[in-house]
């Protein structure tokens, strides 16, 4: 989909006398901080920075990833809300097959017992994007075959800082995001906040919104103080979003396609994910000469609701079908593009099911990773180790009702939920990895 916008992007940064010259400090939220160390890093490895996301202040992650070798994707929505990316050809179906991070964490609903990737961070705020492929991404797990995907939220800054970024474009498209920034003697904190919206491109029979309206908030703070030897950084991250987007299934026939592309059939009007996330983690880090040490625990929940046409009640045919041969079925076409009531004197009541997919998900752990440099048989090595406990769950609660179709609009006939599937997944897993990259 193209997408015409006007942006305007403002900056502000006042230099405080707290400010500290740390242009050699290795950022340690960041698995790469910079281009330096991607020549020591085993496999593929590729770096975004901030200034690279910044060309064009993408929202959409896919277009992110098109500069970068070895990544396939497949387009859903248009405007990247449940990205499917797969890397080394993997298949891309909801990102399931690579492990996605955000700031050096499992950011997937639930990674381990359910890792299709309905949930994604809004990449508008993200200063750095990190693609690790081949050996480069075994140790991030659970997904190592293909490889890992890490996002970087802005970091609490060293002196007072500010922006504003607000862009409009077609389709009714929105964008606001802002930040703010200090330090205050040892205490930072960071609060950014973005909303993007958009009508939606796509042209829905009886009138109607196909877009999305998309929240997102995070505060960061952190306390700094030295004890002996070692530098102490401990840190606080709070995050909550929230979207709602008028997103279905449900297709086109071969002939509808090929004269209105961007078509969506009367019977999709009530579709709609409606989604909750919200994240808490603790952090510390530790430095010394020789050492450097960071442990986080965290704590993801997400819950989303998606209701979409699930098929007709008379049953004999699938939905698939149906648009497949539309002349064939005659009458459920009709009534799924609205020419036809659901209830029609002289023939048979024709009603829709509408199932809604209502999931909680939730995933915890803590995880601890290290490095330490030192002598040994007259070599310089620099060791590495972490090791993470994750909990994961996801519960599914999804049900169907009845809705029917009376002059080209959709709305429910009040008859009670049938729930369709109840059940409940988890899984406990350990991680552990170690390696000595540099040596010499």
């Amino acid at each position: 989909m193209q997408k015409s916008m006007l942006a305007l992007a403002v900056a502000i940064a006042m230099p405080s006398a707290l400010a500290a010259d740390n242009d050699g400090e290795l950022e340690h939220i960041q698995i790469l901080s910079h281009y330096d160390k991607l020549r020591t890093e085993a496999g593929s490895a590729t770096l975004l920075s901030e200034e690279d996301l910044a060309k064009y202040e993408y929202d959409d992650i896919h277009r992110i990833l098109a500069s970068v070798p070895g990544v396939n994707i497949r387009e859903e929505d248009g405007y990247g809300l449940r990205p499917n990316i797969g890397f080394r050809g993997v298949t891309p179906e909801r990102s399931k097959k690579i492990t996605i991070l955000e700031d050096g964490v499992l950011i997937g609903p639930s990674p381990y017992s359910a890792p299709a990737a309905y949930y994604f961070p809004v990449t508008t705020r993200m200063t750095a994007v990190e693609v690790f492929k081949g050996p480069a991404a075994i140790k991030y797990g659970p997904q190592t075959v293909a490889g890992t995907l890490n996002l970087i939220t802005r970091q609490v800054p060293e002196f007072t800082e500010g922006g504003i970024d607000v862009a409009a474009g077609s389709d009714g498209y929105q964008k606001a995001h802002g930040y703010f920034g200090s330090v205050v003697n040892n205490i930072g904190f960071l609060l950014e906040g973005v909303n993007l919206q958009a009508d939606g491109f796509k042209e829905l029979d009886g009138g109607g919104n196909t877009g999305f309206n998309k929240n997102d908030l995070l505060a960061k703070f952190n306390y700094k103080m030295r004890v002996g030897q070692f530098d102490h950084t401990f840190g606080l991250k709070l995050s909550y979003s929230d979207e709602q987007s008028d997103e279905t299934y449900l297709g086109l026939t071969d002939s509808d396609f090929a004269s209105t592309p961007y078509r969506r059939y009367a019977a999709s009007q009530d579709a709609l994910m409606d989604t909750e996330h919200q994240q808490v983690m603790f952090s510390h880090y530790l430095e010394g000469d020789d050492v450097r040490v960071t442990t986080r625990v965290y704590r993801n929940d997400y819950e989303r609701a998606w209701r979409k046409l699930n098929g007709l009640t008379n049953k004999s045919s699938s939905l698939s079908q149906i648009l497949a041969n539309p002349e064939e079925y005659a009458d459920e076409y009709a009534v799924i593009s609205g020419a036809q009531d659901s209830v029609l004197a002289g023939r048979n009541s024709i009603f829709l099911t509408m199932g809604t997919n209502d999931r909680e998900y939730y995933s915890q752990g803590v995880q601890v990773d290290a490095s330490f440099k030192f002598k040994l048989f007259d070599l310089q090595h620099k060791l590495s180790a972490g090791v993470r406990y994750h909990e994961d769950e996801i519960e599914r609660k999804h049900f169907e009702q009845t809705y029917a179709m009376t002059s080209g609009q959709v709305a429910n006939t009040g008859q009670d939920k049938v729930f369709t599937t109840l059940d409940t997944e988890a899984t406990d897993a350990w991680s552990v990895y170690v390696e000595n990259p540099n040596y010499g």
